[in-house]
């Protein structure tokens, strides 16, 4: 039977940390048989566990290895790592929402059970992981795009989070309530057509609720997508891929700027060129078109690579 941690077994590890005498006892308390770390003759292993201030276990802490190995804590704080030659080894410990710490420890070959490595991490006051939700309907009672303009006539006002561009209408703007730069911004826009015209939509976003919204380097624009339902624009803090249909990353759109945590989303028709047969003019219309806009805001962590609200669901902060 698996033996479970106990904050009092804990707090005596780490209370007994550095004393050889009391090894036997740290290594009957932990369980690190799942992790399968084998030593032979020439090589050895690391074992170690990693706490907080309160002496409890924290799971899902990246440690990783002078060399680019890495491996996360298991739910009970352990971690491990198999098959090392022998000698010093620098170990990197890092958490969302916890200072970062280096450590070294000995390998030597041939023992399986080496001295276990204590790490207690300390949580960074402002960087919690912590996301954002917001979701709300837009209605467009009337949109249009042609000929690569976006209008609308004095008699067919967008509104909700429709209206943009050339419009005087404002597009849709919602706060985060944080002046930190978020790791990760998602929002995806679903819709079913009112009428054929309006199976494209287009959305222009923002940092700020009075943005230029450009598109040139220096600008707020976040990503600027256009398609069928659902549209997805996924922003990272920092990217080595230009953001979706041209955009800056958020660190580029969102620092000295004054306005972090103001975000806008602007909606309006689309249709490619082939909607005017004949012609090399494009034209789009959303007529008493509803849509749905699901925003998610992610701070001092992101989702995995791939996620979506509309197919996974929300995603929590790690523990």
């Amino acid at each position: 039977m698996k033996r479970v941690w106990t904050l009092a077994s804990l707090f005596v590890l780490t209370a007994l940390a550095g004393c050889a005498d009391d090894a036997p006892a740290l290594e009957a308390e932990a369980d690190f048989s799942d992790l399968d770390l084998e030593a032979d003759a020439d090589t050895g292993v690391i074992r170690g566990v990693v706490i907080d201030e309160t002496i409890t276990p924290v799971a899902d802490a990246t440690v990783a290895l002078s060399d680019g190995t890495e491996t996360t804590t298991t739910p009970e704080g352990l971690f491990g790592f198999s098959d090392l030659e022998p000698g010093t080894y620098f170990l990197t410990i890092t958490k969302p929402g916890f200072g970062q710490i280096q450590q070294s420890t000995e390998v030597v070959a041939g023992v399986a059970t080496p001295p276990i490595v204590k790490v207690q991490l300390v949580r960074t006051p402002g960087s919690e992981p912590f996301v954002v939700n917001h979701y709300y309907e837009a209605f467009m009672s009337c949109s249009f795009k042609a000929t690569r303009f976006v209008f609308s006539a004095s008699d067919c006002d967008p509104t909700g989070a429709a209206g943009y561009a050339n419009s005087d209408d404002s597009a849709h703007t919602f706060e985060t309530d944080s002046e930190q730069i978020p790791e990760w911004y998602q929002v995806e826009i679903d819709w079913e057509a009112s009428q054929p015209l309006s199976s494209g939509l287009v959305t222009i976003q923002c940092v700020g609720d009075s943005p230029s919204c450009g598109s040139g380097e220096g600008s707020d624009r976040i990503c600027n997508v256009r398609g069928a339902s659902p549209l997805v624009c996924g922003v990272g803090r920092v990217s080595d891929e230009a953001p979706p249909g041209g955009g800056n990353n958020l660190t580029a759109v969102s620092e000295g700027k004054g306005f972090r945590g103001v975000y806008t989303v602007g909606l309006f028709s689309n249709c490619a060129y082939s909607c005017v047969p004949g012609t090399v003019y494009g034209a789009g219309v959303a007529l008493e078109q509803s849509v749905f806009i699901y925003a998610n805001v992610f701070y001092n962590y992101a989702p995995p690579e791939g996620w979506s609200f509309l197919q996974d669901g929300s995603y929590a902060p790690p523990s």
